[in-house]
């Protein structure tokens, strides 16, 4: 009988299908060390089966159903803590009052429909637009490091790899290694060549090389004071000279003693921290950044750069075409790495009671197109009148709160002609938005070169007196205002009539001696009294006055 009982069983795991539950959970709120769920008839609602997180805010298992039977199931946030649905909708059933999602089993191995936590609606969440086309990858999925795709960067750089960081970069495999289906960079301290830390720093340089397209990596972070891990991209070759001029990509950066700051930074000649300005950015909060993988992703055309983690933009970077801001023209490289202390990750010590610390790292994936569904944009012209002002030694910026706007630091403007007339050309999405200019760089909101907002009273909006505009489809120039000003600047240097030198409305000979008395003392003391208008005031301007006069 026992027998006959054991080959019953074997038969129906071999006559078993494979049916995959998934649930996006992207706008829930989960319970750290708690994974969403799904339970159902197919067990006699005894128990319930951990989902696994896939990224996207989307979570699935695979459980072994019966052929031919019919099953209802629900999904739970945290345990048995299942969700609520609507009775009537299009995936729900109602019977003996209980509301449940409900499936028909075939001979078919099946992958339901991705929906929302409680909802009926399918998840969009993890879609690449299909204009993407994956070009490059590793899933990690072979026992050992594929070299053909990655190579390592060794030893300790110059001055710790320009940020006095602690480690030896090593490759050997204690360092970095495959493990169930993971690329592994792992810190350890030890003494080893001088440095009492090791780690890993595994690049793509010219085995996987890419001017423009969309990187994915998913990864789960270390944690810990000290710890610096960084996915990011250098030039492959330095097009425009060395550091910072070719550029630099930091798709994601985290420091230990900051825990879940996610930062989005890109450096150039302009913006840098060696002899520029400080490099503009973005801060994403992700509290399970060390519990839990994340996908980090940089989008990149010829017109931004873009962040996301787990689709979530957080930050943009525009084409203002001129190489010192936009040297991101050529191929690029992808760097993975865990640093240990440095000018920034070692701001507040290195714990040592944290080692070893790794950096885990599902896949990495890279996709290139035509720039996906990226919207239509037009091309802003922002012109700020400073002539009143000191201008600050940093620059005059127009920042909002738009990421395309890169506030609170905001976009250098430019005055290339020294007439006080800054300006700057941003590639902006239809839509409405508000903005001020700021005289200096500031990366914080409350701090100054602030346009007055008292003085946009006329022409602002909302609680700080913000400027508006409306973007559409056709190319736009905004202004140019006066900073702090809802109108132009009044020019105290502009003139009325040429040669009107004392201002009585008149052309005479009481303006041929004041002329003269300006040649006699080489000052350009007054604006109308360039007569001939080529810049200086002199003999020239003087006959031509004296024509003037004779004339009428």
């Amino acid at each position: 009988m026992m027998k006959i009982i054991s080959v019953m069983i074997i038969l129906s795991h071999l006559s078993a299908v494979d049916i995959t539950f998934s649930v996006d959970v992207s706008n829930e709120d989960l319970t750290s060390g708690c994974s969403p769920t799904v339970a159902g008839t197919f067990n006699n609602w005894s128990s319930a089966y951990n989902l696994t997180d896939i990224g996207y805010g989307i979570w699935e298992t695979t459980v072994d159903l019966n052929p031919n039977s019919y099953y209802e199931f629900k999904f739970g946030i945290c345990g048995w803590e299942l969700e609520d649905l609507s009775p009537e909708e299009s995936c729900t059933v109602t019977n003996y009052g209980y509301t449940n999602r409900f499936l028909n089993v075939t001979d078919d191995n099946l992958s339901l429909e991705t929906y929302y936590y409680a909802s009926c609606d399918i998840s969009t969440s993890g879609e690449i637009d299909e204009n993407w086309l994956l070009v490059w990858s590793d899933e990690f999925d072979a026992p050992d490091i594929d070299m053909t795709k990655w190579s390592y960067e060794v030893g300790t750089g110059n001055w710790g790899w320009g940020n006095g960081e602690a480690q030896y970069y090593t490759d050997n495999s204690n360092n970095s290694f495959i493990e169930d289906g993971k690329l592994i960079i792992k810190a350890i301290r030890q003494s080893y060549s001088g440095s009492d830390y090791t780690s890993a720093r595994m690049v793509t340089k010219n085995k996987g090389d890419w001017t423009y397209g969309r990187i994915e990596v998913r990864a789960k972070l270390p944690a810990g004071t000290g710890t610096w891990p960084a996915i990011w991209m250098m030039p492959t070759d330095s097009e425009y000279g060395g550091w910072p001029d070719s550029g630099e990509i930091d798709i994601m950066e985290h420091v230990g003693f900051d825990p879940g700051a996610i930062h989005a930074t890109c450096h150039n000649d302009t913006y840098n921290w060696y002899d520029g300005i400080p490099p503009p950015g973005g801060e994403l909060n992700v509290n399970d950044f060390d519990e839990n993988f994340h996908t980090y992703t940089l989008e990149w055309t010829e017109s931004s750069l873009k962040w996301f983690v787990d689709e979530t933009l957080y930050y943009t970077y525009s084409n203002t075409s001129s190489w010192s801001t936009w040297p991101y023209n050529y191929d690029f490289f992808i760097i993975l790495n865990i640093a240990i202390g440095g000018t920034w990750g070692g701001q507040q010590g290195i714990d040592d009671g944290i080692f070893p610390v790794q950096m885990e790292v599902e896949y990495v994936r890279v996709y290139q197109g035509d720039g996906g569904t990226e919207p239509e944009s037009s091309d802003v012209t922002f012109l700020v009148d400073m002539q009143n002002e000191q201008i600050d030694e940093s620059g005059v910026y127009v920042s909002g709160g738009d990421a395309q706007l890169a506030g609170p630091a905001g976009i250098l403007m430019s005055d290339s002609d020294n007439d006080n007339i800054w300006s700057v050309t941003i590639p902006l999405e239809s839509g409405t938005y508000t903005y001020k200019f700021r005289n200096g760089y500031y990366d914080y909101w409350d701090g100054p070169g602030w346009e007055d907002a008292n003085s946009l009273y006329d022409c602002g909006v909302g609680e700080w007196n913000d400027r508006e505009i409306t973007v559409s489809d056709e190319d736009l120039v905004v202004g140019p205002y006066c900073f702090s000003s809802c109108a132009p600047c009044e020019n105290e240097n502009s003139c009325d009539t040429l040669g009107d030198v004392n201002n009585d409305n008149l052309l005479n000979i009481l303006d041929v001696v004041t002329l003269v008395n300006i040649i006699l003392s080489d000052e350009m003391s007054d604006p109308c009294s360039d007569f001939n208008q080529d810049g200086t005031t002199n003999i020239l301007d003087l006959v031509s006055l004296v024509s003037a006069i004779l004339e009428n």
